[in-house]
């Protein structure tokens, strides 16, 4: 009995292991050329594995490309998910110019920075946008479809009722802009040296640079004029009114005391 479940976890291992072989050798090769330029008979020999292995595994080449977007999607769903609770705490976050910037430099930040350490899903999401994000589509999540949409468009539109973000502007396109940017520039590098003359545009010191700036530049532009200069004031006068308070109760408490000992 103990043999038999020694085998049995060891094909186990030995399936684990050879699922993702195929699917790294097959995000290589979807990033290169696409889904419609990707062939199986060229990911099982990248793989090292049989093609009979493949279907077995993933039934055809739309169940590999499916595997790879959703396990993306299921990540970025969750880091935007997890994102989003930080700052929903706060009930009056919509009224919060301030809490409100930094949401989306945060969100910002985190769909450059995915990008930039996943360059393959990268280069799979630029081959989408080429064709016309048909293949994306028919990749749903398995818990279907995220939450986190509604809150943030909620979110906005509560913002832009408290005279936080801009009324003139779609609800929609701040989130368009943080997951459409980050993915417009980093597969603009080569070209942006071409236009501009060699600079070391995919270094990490220029990439960080771009990613504070594209965060800067997507909160600037969403938020009303003014709006956190008045909510960096507002929480200042507060700060102060409550330390003020604080202060006034302490000496007054101090007073008492003073007079206690006396009548002592």
């Amino acid at each position: 009995m103990r043999q038999a479940e020694q085998r049995r976890q060891t094909r186990e291992r030995d399936a684990d292991v050879a699922r993702e072989t195929i699917l790294r050798a097959a995000l290589d090769i979807f990033a290169s050329r696409g889904f419609s330029g990707a062939r199986v008979d060229d990911i099982a020999e990248a793989a090292g594995y049989n093609k009979a292995l493949i279907f077995h595994y993933f039934s055809d080449k739309l169940g590999l490309y499916q595997t790879l977007v959703t396990r993306m999607k299921g990540d970025i769903t969750a880091r935007m998910a997890d994102n989003l609770a930080q700052f929903e705490h706060d009930g009056d976050l919509a009224r919060d110019a301030a809490g409100m910037a930094a949401l989306f430099t945060s969100c910002a930040r985190m769909i450059f920075d995915y990008y930039v350490t996943h360059p393959d899903l990268c280069r799979m999401m630029q081959w989408e946008v080429a064709e016309g994000w048909h293949t994306f589509s028919a990749c749903p999540l398995p818990g279907g479809n995220p939450q986190w949409p509604k809150r943030i468009l909620k979110l906005i539109r509560d913002a832009q009722g408290a005279g936080v973000i801009r009324a003139d502007i779609a609800p929609e396109l701040p989130m368009m802009l943080c997951t459409s940017v980050p993915l417009a520039i980093l597969g603009s590098l080569r070209r942006f040296e071409l236009i501009f003359g060699e600079q070391p545009y995919a270094s990490p010191q220029t990439l960080e640079l771009a990613r504070e700036q594209i965060a800067a530049v997507l909160v600037q532009g969403m938020l009303t004029p003014g709006a956190l200069t008045a909510s960096v004031t507002t929480t200042s006068a507060t700060s102060t009114a409550t330390s003020t308070a604080t202060t006034s109760a302490t000496t007054q408490g101090e007073g008492e005391g003073d007079n206690d000992a006396t009548g002592v």
